[in-house]
């Protein structure tokens, strides 16, 4: 995330690309696994956060670096 400006890359493919608080974002969300998150992507600053996909996850050697 850029700005506004979102793109989401797997495997060196771009699958989504959106700017946020646009309709198609609020599509997207509604869409999603979040929609009954209130609020759920309205933060603007803050920690980072790093979601999981199931019971258990284990992260190693993670890097943080500013964009460009």
């Amino acid at each position: 995330m850029r700005g506004n400006k979102i793109e989401h890359w797997l495997n060196g493919k771009l699958v989504v690309q959106v700017e946020k608080g646009t309709p198609p974002y609020y599509d997207l969300v509604s869409q999603s696994k979040y929609k009954n998150i209130t609020g759920w992507g309205e933060v603007t600053r803050g920690h980072i956060l790093i979601q999981d996909e199931g019971p258990k996850t284990l992260f190693r050697n993670i890097k943080i670096r500013p964009l460009d």
